[in-house]
């Protein structure tokens, strides 16, 4: 075999093995990025998680403020959050606007708050529903009281 074609063959194999390297390193680098933007996502949808279209239309699971607590709070489709405890249900209304964060969620004025046979206080009911929409990225409106008609004597 001639010399000058064995330096040319080792010379384009080695080469060869450069530009397989480098290629190696693109596709490394390409995984990796994607991989990134992935984890990116992921992080994006579990912090948007309770929010948009989808979690408006689905009924989620009750969410306890405290592990052991006697009461627990429930987002239902159709702008409506369950407050319940020992004894009974509570429905808020609520309002999702374009089902983006932060959700409203009214509740009476005290001098119009017919609880029924709730456990809790008024102020209890409002502390509870206040820690729970801060963890969930709700807001709490108290609605003004309503405006009855003075009575005659």
């Amino acid at each position: 075999m001639d010399p000058l074609f064995t330096a040319a063959a080792a010379r384009g194999r080695a080469l060869l093995g450069k530009i397989v390297r480098s290629a190696e390193v693109v596709i490394d680098g390409a995984v990796e990025a994607y991989r990134e933007l992935e984890r990116e996502r992921e992080r994006e949808r579990s912090r948007d998680r309770g929010s948009g279209f989808a979690a408006a239309f689905a009924e989620d699971t009750p969410h306890r403020t405290e592990p052991e607590a006697p009461y627990s709070f429930k987002s239902l489709w159709k702008e409506r959050l369950v407050y319940t405890d020992p004894g009974g249900t509570y429905e808020f209304q609520c309002g999702w606007g374009n089902f983006q964060k932060p959700f409203y969620v009214y509740i009476p004025a005290e001098e119009d708050w017919g609880g029924g046979r709730l456990h809790a206080s008024y102020d209890e009911l409002l502390a509870r529903l206040r820690a729970w929409s801060a963890a969930h990225g709700h807001i709490v409106v108290v609605d003004p009281p309503r405006r009855r008609p003075p009575v005659a004597e």
